[in-house]
């Protein structure tokens, strides 16, 4: 074998030289409850499409993860907006950062009752964190069908972050040159 192992460590430190140093991705949870008042386009949440008007503040209730810590409310800069829906949709997160979604879809529905799934990503205001794709999911609860009856609304903000090509394909060229050197020990014998 042509000093394979040579190689390999070279091919390693090219992907190691070409990713540039960049923030972290965002990772974490972050739960809210609307403190604003929320009215739906239809008394029956089974109607789709539906518009959501007036889910625009709110308290956070929970965090997760170095990003979302400290923060206490939200805001949504989009209002009314429509499920399903391209959107966008956005929510301040208290200094953080802003969401904007991308996609805006219908999870399940009851006559009193929405859950909404939007997709999209978040642009942090702060340093040392990259824009990282994440998945907002909201619940409506309205107290009847009744026209005009109180709707209450919560969500939750999760942050998943995903591998970047270049660590990827570090791990791949570590694992291919271990099963060289066991190949190389083997055919030694």
């Amino acid at each position: 074998m042509f000093k394979l192992h040579r190689t390999l460590m070279a091919a390693a430190l090219l992907v190691a030289a070409s990713s540039s140093s960049q923030a972290a991705l965002i990772s974490g949870q972050l739960a809210f409850s609307f403190t604003t008042n929320i009215t739906m386009s239809s008394s029956n949440f089974t109607t789709s499409p539906i518009t959501v008007t007036g889910a625009t503040g709110g308290v956070v209730t929970a965090t997760s993860g170095t990003f979302f810590s400290g923060a206490t409310t939200v805001s949504a800069g989009t209002s009314p907006f429509t499920a399903p829906g391209a959107g966008p949709y956005t929510l301040t997160i208290d200094g953080k950062g802003v969401f904007t979604s991308t996609s805006i879809s219908i999870t399940s529905a009851t006559s009193t009752t929405l859950y909404l799934t939007l997709k999209g990503k978040i642009a942090p205001s702060i340093a040392g964190f990259d824009p990282t794709d994440v998945i907002l999911t909201m619940q409506f609860q309205a107290t009847s069908t009744d026209p005009g009856s109180l709707v209450s609304g919560s969500g939750s903000l999760l942050a998943v972050p995903v591998p970047e090509p270049s660590s990827i394909a570090l791990a791949g060229i570590g694992v291919a040159a271990a099963g060289l050197f066991g190949l190389r020990k083997r055919f030694a014998k």
